[in-house]
């Protein structure tokens, strides 16, 4: 009777194990706001290009979370950077003859997402913590390349605001990417002397923030979403900039 029971609890614990749950990590966008509300854009007018095989391509991690990263931020993502520059389009392709044979584009963008949660195996699900690595692949108009920064969102959720909205975690970890994703676009060269709007500088960056992020690294690693090599760079990074 024990080995049946053992083997039907076995059964069970393999088909939870299995089981993919679908969540949504969609931005609240009202908090994707400019840094300085006062301050400039860029001028200069960007395309940003996220194939449709990609917006509707399922992503499914490691703890059998399944979402659509490229669908559920898209909209953020053009808010981010119509924070940043004068104008942001939604091209249909890398070669939008129309955008292109008129001038109107002086950038074309490419996002990458790469995602992985924490917390969310059959005994702790939904996920608590989790991660959004966003780089954005930077070109002219004549597609030389012209900068590629990459930030990391990260995002938790305690037990009562997980089981109320399922990807809380992941929705925080793209608006925390977005707006990180911002702060760099600002401070980025564009290699024809329009630099952005905010220079980063350790001076400009309050103690408080060093201590958020010192403080999100130690719970990424104390959740496993990261190796000992990756913190103890990423720290390092973190403590240099001080």
């Amino acid at each position: 009777m024990v080995l049946i029971r053992g083997l039907i609890l076995g059964g069970l614990v393999a088909l939870l194990a299995a089981c993919v749950n679908t969540i949504t990590i969609v931005p609240d966008v009202t908090k994707i706001e400019r840094s300085s509300p006062s301050s400039a854009r860029i001028p200069l007018n960007v395309g940003y290009f996220i194939p449709e095989t990609s917006i509707a391509a399922p992503h499914v991690d490691e703890n059998n979370l399944r979402y659509f990263p490229y669908r559920d931020i898209e909209l953020g993502y053009q808010k981010m950077l119509s924070n940043v520059f004068s104008s942001a389009t939604r091209l249909s392709s890398m070669q939008d003859q129309a955008s292109m044979a008129t001038g109107h584009l002086d950038l074309i963008i490419v996002p990458e997402i790469s995602t992985r949660s924490g917390g969310s195996d059959f005994m702790t699900w939904p996920p608590s913590s989790f991660v959004v690595d966003l780089t954005s692949n930077i070109k002219d108009a004549a597609g030389k390349p012209i900068a590629t920064p990459i930030v990391a969102g990260m995002g938790s959720a305690n037990s009562g605001e997980r089981l109320k909205i399922t990807g809380i975690a992941g929705s925080r970890a793209m608006e925390d990417a977005l707006l990180k994703m911002q702060s760099a676009l600002l401070a980025t060269s564009y290699g024809d002397g329009t630099a952005g709007a905010a220079q980063s500088s350790s001076a400009a960056i309050p103690a408080k923030t060093f201590s958020e992020r010192l403080i999100r690294l130690n719970e990424l690693k104390d959740n496993g979403l990261i190796t000992q090599k990756e913190y103890d760079d990423k720290r390092k990074e973190i403590l240099d900039a001080l």
